[in-house]
């Protein structure tokens, strides 16, 4: 697959939010693996735009946790 220049702002209600890009999106790996978009693209190519900012939820077993990763085998 060749790489193409990311999907520009073109100034309408299809732009993303500023700041933001298909990556963000929390349809991004949908429309990446089956629409071709890359995660940089600044606006949307679905009407009306779909643009969903994306969450990340911390799981209640990690809350706290704050060990750096280690190595296998280090203590």
């Amino acid at each position: 697959m060749s790489e193409r220049p990311p999907l520009p702002r073109t100034g309408d209600d299809m732009d993303l939010p500023e700041g933001m890009t298909c990556g963000d999106c929390r349809h991004a790996r949908r429309c990446i693996a089956m629409f071709g978009h890359i995660a940089e693209d600044l606006s949307c190519d679905w009407s009306p735009s779909r643009f969903q900012a994306a969450t990340v939820q911390q799981s209640p077993a990690c809350a706290g946790y704050t060990k750096p990763l280690t190595s296998r085998g280090a203590a």
